[in-house]
């Protein structure tokens, strides 16, 4: 099976679950009103909402494969958590380098250290537990302003915040044509 083909599967299963997951998150949301849990039923609201989300993407996603187009590319997955509070975590048992949403409590990017010590991994082990952010740069007349002249830039933030400096670079790409007209519609 293709790789594409096999993000179409992914993504079908992932659109299932999220579905069939929604109507559980209602009916929880009902018991605690009925219980008088408020306070309750507005956290369920929330887990509610933000699978409403997943389903609203993978759905369009889902579209988008089924009409012949492309995978993600790394910025695509990175524009997708413009704005959201990121965080880079090791896997349980440490064999995995996360890039953590904890907005979408989602892993965006995981990769496995390769023995040479470089890479992106690397690159993201020195930062575990840093606040990392990321960056749509859009110049006036031009796309292409984030360092190396790409669309997007994740920033650690924790390793530097100074005024008129958003944070020291780690990566950036290109974000796809179909992905950048989703994201400004």
């Amino acid at each position: 099976m293709e790789h594409r083909d096999q993000v179409m599967e992914w993504t079908k299963a992932s659109l299932e679950a999220y579905e069939r997951l929604l109507p559980l998150q209602q009916r929880v949301i009902d018991l605690e009103r009925e219980h008088g849990n408020e306070d309750e039923a507005l956290v369920g609201e929330a887990e509610k909402a933000r699978t409403e989300h997943h389903i609203w993407w993978r759905r369009r996603y889902l579209d988008h494969l089924e009409m012949g187009g492309e995978v993600l590319a790394p910025g695509d997955e990175w524009a997708m958590h413009h704005e959201h509070d990121l965080t880079v975590e090791e896997s349980d048992d440490g064999d995995e380098i996360i890039l953590f949403c904890r907005t979408c409590l989602d892993s965006v990017w995981a990769n496995v250290p390769d023995e040479s010590g470089e890479g992106m991994a690397a690159k993201y082990a020195h930062h575990i537990g840093h606040d990392i952010r990321i960056r749509r740069d859009e110049g006036p007349e031009e796309r292409g302003v984030a360092i190396y002249g790409f669309d997007i830039g994740i920033d650690c933030h924790t390793c530097q915040h100074v005024e008129g400096q958003d944070g020291i670079p780690l990566f950036s790409g290109v974000v796809s044509a179909w992905f950048d007209e989703l994201w400004d519609g």
